[in-house]
């Protein structure tokens, strides 16, 4: 009797082995022969279940970005006003182990995307908006609990945007650079610049 595979549960495995290959710092770069012989599996055999290596990297950065939204609900769910901003924007800066990797990983997906003759401009645009209209919307609640100043020519979408966009300018800058200092010094700075508290 043929053994039944879960299919789901096969490319969230690879998935996750793509994520550890990148955390195990494998003598070579993340390709597709390095990953299947990282899972003990022939190359062939990837295939089955993605169409490509460019499938295989997409599913993983929706992955990233599905497990960074679910950290986000988890981190300000009882948190309110500038506890809420700063803990959202840990969980979009590369302040741990497992974030790290996963910048060093939507970084790569994003280069792969720029020169893709596929590619879309709507790569990313999504959860950009996403996070940007929740950002405002922490944000707003910090202002209105009088714990930020903002000037008045300033809208709460554009500072969110700002804080998202500087966020995300900082994982590129770790995936090139792979210092964590460096990380907590532009988090240091975007919270003294952008979020002036209340003395």
């Amino acid at each position: 009797m043929p053994k039944i595979v879960d299919y789901d549960k096969r490319r969230e495995w690879i998935i996750d082995g793509y994520l550890g290959l990148v955390q195990s710092n494998f003598p070579g770069p993340a390709t597709s022969r390095n990953l299947a012989k990282h899972l003990g599996i022939s190359n062939s055999l990837l295939w089955r279940y993605f169409d490509g290596m460019d499938d295989l990297l997409a599913q993983v950065y929706l992955t990233v970005v599905e497990r960074t939204n679910r950290r986000i609900s988890e981190s300000i769910s009882l948190r309110h006003g500038m506890d809420a901003v700063k803990a959202m924007l840990d969980e979009l800066l590369p302040l741990t182990d497992e974030s790290r990797v996963e910048s060093q990983v939507v970084v790569a997906f994003w280069g792969r995307s720029a020169t893709s003759p596929t590619n879309t401009a709507s790569v990313g645009l999504t959860e950009m908006n996403v996070w940007t209209t929740l950002m405002a919307r922490l944000v707003e609640d910090a202002v209105n609990l009088g714990q930020i100043r903002v000037s008045e020519n300033v809208s709460m979408s554009d500072l969110a945007e700002l804080l998202v966009s500087s966020a995300t300018s900082v994982q590129i800058e770790y995936a090139i650079r792979r210092d964590a200092k460096i990380v907590k010094r532009r988090r240091e700075l975007m919270t003294s610049f952008f979020l002036p508290e209340v003395a």
